[in-house]
């Protein structure tokens, strides 16, 4: 029996030699895996002394156009920063880790600036990814010793109802199955062979001077257009989107936190840090809008707190950033099309030149002066705005804590509490910013208290939403013709 047991274990060790030497003397490249990532570094690294900066991240992120981003940043700042989209289709946590490392490696690169956008173990270990990709190449090819077992610690190291301890084995089964898979070549034989219509399919991305940008146009599908541009309630899509805006309120602007952070995959994030910066790089944590579950913005959440101060930037807090959440600008549920890409691009650019400057964050003001510009930009560029021909009555209705202070405000308007009816509007708003019924409430409000500044943005506001109301134009009118009574009043 023991003789048995050292010969199985000879020939499991010659089965490994051999396995690696026959991957090593194929020499591919570590993008070999499929287009997408390969077109992503061939791109690169061709024009590398071209790059200063990279953005690395999943789907989420392949919206940040460069173009549009270095743009605005030669315009607003003196940082000298080009920036290539490294951001592929359905990255995990650590495969993403794993190309960061790879790129890192690389000699002679031009690389200052790196935005590495901080994926959740929550999503990446979800059914997803783990069992209908269980027997992919995609799920194998990173799986070295070191992403295996970080892999692992943060799995453990993860406080999540979605994980109890029988879902934390199964997925540790699952990263085994591939890093044993990966380390003997099991299941990628077939890859290896097809890597040369891998390397020759979709040339047309590797020009010259593609940047690595690959955006959504408009919506999904025709179905999520109509619901998109019909606000209509009864769709997943709407109620998910709440739920996605709520979630992110209470984690990055109310930073309340019912999980503990998950310290095995935050200490594998600051080692990046300490490997950039030993190849003169800064890099820059990133956490976008559109997350998947309120389970995902509670890890990164609390994650985010723990990150260093000078070297992170957030746009997935939906007070902050209304516009990246509403559905004009949203490809799907997780994705923004190419009006919400004119936004975000220049958003981040303004929030990188704040923090490289040490100058904070942007003020709400000056998000939605950018906002506003970008809208106005991608009304030219596409010939057509973002259209809102909701039915305004049943917007956000599967969300009654709206609908209950909508009524508090008229009530308390009704019994002239002005004062708590602008409170009480004033929370709507704060919690779902996208329905025009809130502001055209503070704006009666307003004028009624004569707060005419107030009153005027309110008023613009609305029918800056929906051009074609009636009563906010009305109600615009009528905000006019009061200013002037009063000022002749007065005069």
């Amino acid at each position: 029996m023991k003789k048995f047991i050292l010969n199985t274990l000879l020939v499991a060790l010659l089965v490994l030699v051999a396995s690696i030497g026959f991957r090593a003397s194929m020499g591919l490249p570590y993008g070999w895996i499929n287009a997408d990532i390969y077109d992503h570094q061939v791109a690169y690294e061709n024009n590398k002394d071209k790059y200063n900066a990279i953005i690395l991240g999943a789907s989420s992120v392949r919206t940040i156009n460069p173009t549009i981003f270095n743009a605005e940043m030669e315009e607003i700042s003196d940082i000298d920063m080009n920036l290539f989209n490294y951001a592929v289709s359905a990255g995990v946590a650590f495969e993403i880790n794993y190309l960061y490392e790879q790129i890192m490696a690389a000699e002679n690169t031009g690389l200052k600036y790196c935005i590495y956008q901080v994926r959740s173990i929550n999503d990446s270990a979800s059914e997803r990814f783990m069992e209908k990709n269980r027997h992919t190449s995609r799920n194998r090819y990173w799986l070295n010793k070191g992403m295996y077992w970080n892999s692992l610690k943060s799995l453990f190291a993860l406080d999540s109802p979605l994980y109890p301890i029988q879902r934390k084995l199964k997925v540790a089964y699952f990263y085994t199955e591939n890093y044993a898979g990966n380390l003997f070549n099991i299941g990628l034989n077939g890859d290896f062979r097809r890597f040369d219509n891998v390397a020759k399919r979709n040339k047309r991305r590797r020009k010259p001077n593609w940047n690595g940008f690959y955006g959504y146009k408009g919506y999904k599908n025709k179905h999520y257009k109509r619901d998109a541009l019909n606000k209509n309630p009864n769709s997943l899509a709407d109620i998910f989107r709440i739920e996605q805006y709520n979630a992110s309120i209470k984690t990055f602007q109310e930073k309340k936190f019912d999980r503990e952070v998950n310290k095995a995959y935050l200490n594998k994030l600051l080692t990046l840090k300490t490997l950039a910066e030993s190849k003169g790089v800064k890099l820059i944590y990133f956490i976008p809008p559109l997350l998947r579950n309120p389970e995902v913005y509670e890890e990164l959440g609390v994650l985010y707190e723990h990150l260093p101060a000078d070297s992170k930037i957030e746009m997935s807090n939906a007070h902050r950033f209304p516009d990246l959440y509403r559905h004009f600008n949203c490809y799907d549920a997780g994705h923004l099309n190419r009006y919400g890409s004119e936004i975000i691009s220049r958003l981040l650019a303004n929030e990188i030149n704040l923090l490289l400057e040490g100058q904070g964050n942007l003020t709400n003001q000056k998000v939605s002066e950018i906002v506003d510009g970008a809208n106005e930009i991608a009304k030219d560029k596409y010939k057509q705005p973002p259209k809102v021909t909701q039915k305004r009555k049943k917007d956000w209705s599967a969300d009654p804590e709206y609908k209950r202070l909508i009524e508090e405000s008229l009530k308390f308007k009704g019994e002239g509490d002005l004062e708590n009816g602008i409170a009480s509007a004033t929370k709507a708003l704060e919690r779902n910013p996208d329905i025009l019924k809130a502001y055209m409430i503070l704006s009666v409000l307003y004028i009624h208290t004569e707060n005419w500044e107030k009153a005027e943005q309110m008023c613009k506001k609305s029918i800056s939403m929906n051009p074609r109301s009636r009563m906010a134009k009305a109600n615009y009118q009528w905000f006019k013709n009061a200013k002037a009574n009063s000022q002749s009043v007065t005069e």
